[in-house]
């Protein structure tokens, strides 16, 4: 051991003067704070939505769906309620929508006009809601094993070929699965949930100290579980979602646990990898929304 560690070793076993520290934290508590503007949460926040902003705008979807006033687009939603539309013309930003560029689909709806009309029109139990875009004008229908209702214009139609409607209504009426994107992702946040508890047992590190089990820690866990499941419950009972109000809830959602990983993480070290993983995660829930539904 050289001079130096001996040295170290020393002032290591000094005894602590606890009047002199009591006096050092009762001097700081006294001097004014100056409050700093921290820009680095606000504008990985910021970052992250405009990296996602940037996929939405060059998404091919996107461009198909701004040459919908020259290009003919069907969109339909199934299991909608006669006398209660519910399809929406967005694939993107709603969820359960189907969107159709068939030529055989559209070219059915260009001369649905050409189909007799019938007084005594009825829907079946099973209805797929259409929206049909051509040449910048939007058209609603319900379609079902029996008849066709024009919503706008409040009339049935019956197509005497009854092979070639079925076979239209049957192709139309599939309704949109769970995307594999979505299982993914949860998978995805799974196994990062996974690594980070390995990880913290390796350094020793009780979680509870990096999110300490306050009233605000089950507030905040007891809204993004609302949120969620008011989601998934709209998506399977109601109908189509909006998607950016739900996506926003989660973002403000990383924001405030950034804010609180800030305050409790013991180390630098850790308040980085939070960070990582809280953005990640939240980015990999916001895929979700958008293209797992």
């Amino acid at each position: 051991m050289n001079r130096l560690e001996q040295q170290l070793q020393q002032l290591y076993h000094l005894p602590k003067n606890e009047q002199l520290k009591a006096q050092i934290k009762q001097s700081l508590a006294q001097q004014p704070m100056k409050k700093t503007f921290q820009w680095k949460i606000p504008a990985t926040i910021v970052a992250v939505c405009s990296i996602f902003i940037l996929l939405i705008l060059t998404n091919p979807e996107r461009s198909l769906q701004s040459a919908d006033t020259n290009a003919a687009t069907l969109y339909t939603y199934f299991d909608g309620e006669e006398g209660a539309f519910k399809a929406k013309a967005s694939s993107l930003f709603y969820t359960s929508i189907q969107k159709w560029q068939s030529e055989e689909f559209i070219h059915y709806f260009q001369n649905i006009k050409t189909l007799p009309l019938v007084k005594d029109g009825q829907l079946g139990r099973h209805i797929v809601d259409v929206i049909f875009i051509d040449n910048g004008e939007q058209r609603k229908f319900q379609l079902s094993n029996l008849d066709i209702y024009d919503v706008d214009q409040n009339i049935y139609y019956r197509d005497d070929n009854v092979a070639r409607h079925l076979m239209i209504f049957m192709n139309l009426s599939q309704s949109k699965k769970l995307n594999f994107l979505f299982i993914i992702c949860l998978f995805a946040i799974f196994a990062i949930n996974i690594l980070s508890t390995r990880y913290y047992k390796r350094l020793n590190i009780d979680t509870r100290d990096i999110f300490p089990k306050t009233a605000s820690f089950y507030i905040h866990s007891m809204a993004i579980l609302s949120v969620f499941l008011l989601f998934a419950f709209w998506v399977f009972f109601i109908g189509p979602v909006y998607v950016p109000p739900f996506a926003a809830c989660f973002i403000l959602s990383a924001y405030l646990q950034l804010r609180e990983t800030k305050h409790w993480a013991p180390s630098l070290n850790i308040l980085h990898f939070e960070r990582r993983r809280i953005i990640v995660s939240c980015s990999l829930i916001i895929i979700s929304l958008f293209f797992g539904f």
